[in-house]
């Protein structure tokens, strides 16, 4: 039976984090319309915020999920990608943030898709296939083994709404790279955008962005 995926804790996460989620996607949906001219920005972006992710998650993560993180930001950098990291993050509960970035690699077929049929050739090191449709349904098991009473089911949401924010942050210093400003912002880097769960991400969402992937957290 899978009725407790869909009236367990998983999904009143994702109805809780809905608002933030759309706004991530929104905010990079240049990509999507463009792969080829946003490709770039896109990749820095990605790196910014998984990078964030990785020190906010340091040494609480399970061992796969440290490596699937790692591997992502080692092919980022081997993309070029890296560079000046976002700002200080507060450290978050590790389920939310494995729940963030494997949520995200279920859009990545379709990412790659778009890429090839776009005409980009070679595809970079980011679009590696990575097979994590496994650690995903043991993610969603264990968010689902939390009772609606557990003080840490506020704490999970909360840490999830943060690590969305991150890929909002990222898109907006991505921007101010882009428009040659970023030296505006202060030298520790871009901080996070102040949301909390409950309040609308709307305007956070900027006019151009360089997505992240399309989360599919109905899987």
């Amino acid at each position: 039976m899978t009725t407790r995926s869909h009236t367990g804790f998983r999904a009143r996460l994702r109805d809780g984090t809905r608002s933030v989620h759309d706004a991530v996607e929104a905010v990079f949906q240049p990509f999507h319309d463009d792969p080829a001219a946003e490709m770039g920005p896109f990749l820095r972006a990605q790196w910014l915020a998984l990078e964030a992710l990785a020190r906010a998650a340091a040494g609480t993560q399970t061992p796969e999920e440290e490596a699937v993180l790692a591997a992502l930001l080692a092919a980022l950098s081997e993309d070029g990608a890296a560079g000046r990291p976002l700002g200080p993050v507060p450290a978050l509960d590790p389920l939310a943030v494995a729940y963030v970035v494997f949520g995200s690699r279920l859009g990545t077929l379709v990412l790659t898709r778009r890429a090839t049929d776009a005409g980009v050739a070679p595809l970079p090191a980011y679009f590696d296939p990575r097979d994590t449709r496994q650690a995903w349904q043991a993610i969603c098991a264990r968010l689902d083994e939390i009772g609606p009473e557990d003080p840490r089911a506020r704490q999970v949401e909360t840490d999830v709404t943060v690590a969305f924010s991150c890929f909002l942050a990222a898109a907006r210093l991505v921007r101010e790279e882009r428009a040659g400003t970023a030296s505006q912002l202060p030298r520790t880097g871009e901080t996070l955008p102040d949301l909390a769960p409950g309040r609308g991400p709307e305007q956070e969402r900027p006019e151009g962005g360089f997505p992240e992937d399309r989360m599919n957290m109905n899987a």
